[in-house]
């Protein structure tokens, strides 16, 4: 048998669950996951599971419904802390941005706070590299990342999905 980790970019798993498919959100009833659970259905009958970690950041001030969110999101992590879960904690930074969105395409082109999340990346690479210094695991699953990058290669203002992300403009769609 194998000891096998699971590691989870809680984030961007949470926003792959919501996120709409075909006009529609399928998996918006899942947001409630067991990781540790989860973490056990994903492995082959030649592993064990010997740890499940959860990266996450809360939400802030500022934030829509920030307040009834965090509590939410707290209740959660504490949930899978106490299935033997292991959360690991990040945070969320503002950054000035400027909408790309083309004027003729509905665009603004104003200058916005946005919230982007951080050290979530780090935080698994130094988890995972510490882990696997001390050999402390035979294979590592990792869930870290949905879609949301460009994948034509091109420049964000190049490409048509430039206003994807941008909160100011992509919120009249």
């Amino acid at each position: 048998m194998r000891d096998t980790i699971v590691l989870f970019d809680g984030f961007n798993l949470y926003h792959a669950l919501i996120e709409k498919h075909g006009g529609y959100r399928p998996f918006k009833g899942y947001k409630w996951l067991d990781y540790r659970a989860l973490a056990q259905e994903l492995l082959s009958l030649q592993e064990t599971l010997s740890d499940t970690y959860l990266f996450t950041t809360h939400t802030i001030p500022g934030m829509y419904a920030w307040k009834s969110k965090k509590a939410r999101h707290t209740r959660l992590l504490e949930v899978n802390r106490d299935k033997g879960v292991q959360v690991i904690e990040g945070r969320f930074a503002k950054r000035r941005q400027k909408c790309l969105v083309p004027k003729k395409d509905g665009g603004c082109r104003k200058s916005f706070l946005k919230h982007v999340e951080k050290r979530t990346d780090v935080n698994i690479a130094v988890i995972l590299v510490s882990l696997a210094y001390q050999k402390a695991f035979d294979n590592a699953l990792l869930s870290v990342s949905r879609q949301r990058s460009n994948p034509s290669g091109k420049s964000r203002k190049e490409s048509p999905s430039y206003g994807q992300d941008n909160q100011c403009c992509s919120r009249r769609t």
